[in-house]
């Protein structure tokens, strides 16, 4: 902080903060935000003007409602205001390399009035003036709940946001690849000891194809940075990609991804977002394939216990991803013990059902099933999921076990098993019911149903990136 003298009238007084981690602004990978809130210059005004009458719609109780009436009887027919006029000036400077995406519009509200007012110099500096000015000392009542119904609404009105992008990343957007580099580089020369041009050129090449290059550059950022969160979060993403960009391809370097996802952990553990992705990554094998480590589930397992403790809400938001790792880690007890409480959907229906075959028997499968409430096709796609789900366990139904697993409520048909050796092919054979017809098409299409693949409950993000999906069988 530092400030003017403030005993020195020959100039304007001055005040000089910085802050580090505001929520005002945000510079990101590719862009960049800043949020004002141009209710600021009413702040003079007495508070009376920002309570809503109304409480949001909120009922009032009857002596309340008494209470409001009585004090509008005895309302004066003027309302005394200590004039003024207040003035806030916000002068923005963008980040290095990245372009302002669109002004606001200028605008005038009839409240006073009030006026918003925005400008950028050649240099990419926005200027963005909020001037209120209150008008009249002496106004009507009428005038009076006038402004102070615009007020309430001003209020409740969202900020404003000026974006800014990373202009490599804008000329990427456009495909212009080699102009895209050519900016990066010119950023990184003028900036050698700066491992924020580096982890951007990173994401740039890897969004090109070129993996091998981008998980140098994120390791440079690593290494000018030691200390960075942002910069091991970086290299733990680059590290899932193969040489020429292809995520989960022959090459990419698990282990490697893994540490570092834990190294930008321990640098930043309010990173929750790191720590999701380094659940999601626990999840895999070193060939890519989903749910096939035990060891890794456990540690997703715990990591998502994990995250669950400082954000409530984030930890819902992965409940679903935590309940697969308890099914496919064998923990089927625990995992009955975690869905039973939570809201009933499609998902945690076939997840119990799937736990109770594995721990039990078809039969207390479909008993739990026939408990769904819902529609017949809300139970037959339940039971339909779980069998996707035993499927990828590999708990085909044994002779002595079990004598038929029912798929699809309604469908007529069974699945039975004969003996199947260790090594060797399963032997089916089917026995079909009332409509033997649809056996083979249900047979084979559930093997090929949306179910089968992972799509709503896995989700990885690169700091600053959108939300990437990946489909996978499961």
């Amino acid at each position: 902080m530092s400030s003017a003298n403030p005993t020195d009238f020959t100039k304007p007084f001055s005040l000089r903060l910085e802050i580090d981690k505001t929520k005002r602004a945000n510079t990101g990978i590719n862009d960049a935000v800043i949020y004002l809130y141009p209710t600021g210059a009413f702040a003079n005004l007495p508070r009376w003007f920002s309570v809503d009458p109304d409480r949001g719609g909120q009922k009032l109780s009857p002596e309340e409602e008494d209470d409001r009436q009585k004090a509008e009887e005895q309302r004066a027919a003027e309302y005394d205001l200590q004039p003024f006029i207040a003035e806030r000036r916000y002068r923005i400077t963008p980040p290095g390399g990245f372009l302002l995406r669109a002004l606001p519009s200028n605008k005038t509200i009839p409240m006073g009035p009030a006026t918003e007012s925005y400008s950028s110099d050649p240099d990419g500096r926005i200027l963005a003036v909020f001037r209120f000015d209150s008008g009249k000392g002496r106004c009507t009542t009428e005038e009076v709940l006038e402004l102070r119904k615009a007020i309430t609404a001003a209020n409740k009105e969202d900020a404003i946001a000026i974006f800014f992008d990373q202009a490599g990343a804008q000329q990427i957007a456009g495909g212009n690849v080699r102009e895209a580099l050519n900016i990066d580089r010119t950023i990184i020369d003028a900036h050698r000891n700066d491992p924020l041009p580096h982890i951007r050129i990173a994401y740039a090449l890897l969004a090109t194809g070129v993996g091998e290059m981008a998980r140098s550059e994120a390791t440079k950022a690593t290494s000018l940075a030691p200390k960075s969160a942002l910069a091991f979060a970086t290299l733990g993403w680059v590290l899932q990609f193969d040489a020429i960009g292809v995520h989960f391809g022959q090459g990419f370097d698990l282990n490697g991804a893994l540490g570092a996802y834990r190294k930008s952990k321990d640098l930043d553990p309010e990173d929750l977002e790191t720590r999701s992705n380094l659940a999601i990554l626990y999840e895999d094998d070193a060939n890519g394939i989903r749910y096939a480590s035990v060891p890794g589930l456990q540690s997703a397992i715990l990591e998502f216990r994990e995250l669950a403790k400082p954000d409530k809400q984030m930890g819902e938001q992965y409940e679903d991803n935590f309940l697969f790792d308890l099914l496919y880690s064998h923990q089927y007890k625990e995992l009955l013990a975690e869905v039973d409480p939570l809201p009933g959907t499609a998902v945690r229906y076939s997840l119990g059902i799937s736990a109770i075959v594995a721990s039990e028997d078809v039969d207390a499968g479909i008993k739990r099933a026939d408990r769904i409430s819902g529609d017949a096709a809300q139970r037959s796609a339940a039971l339909q999921n779980a069998g996707s789900q035993l499927i990828a366990l590999r708990m085909y139904p044994h002779p002595g076990r079990c004598s038929a697993l029912r798929w699809c409520a309604g469908a007529g048909w069974c699945r039975c098993n004969r003996p199947a050796h260790r090594g060797s092919s399963r032997s089916e054979t089917l026995c079909p019911g009332p409509h033997r017809s649809m056996a083979v098409p249900h047979l084979l299409s559930s093997a090929c149903t949306p179910q089968f693949y992972q799509t709503n409950w896995t989700r990885q993000k690169s700091p600053g990136s959108s939300v990437v999906m990946h489909l996978r069988a499961r």
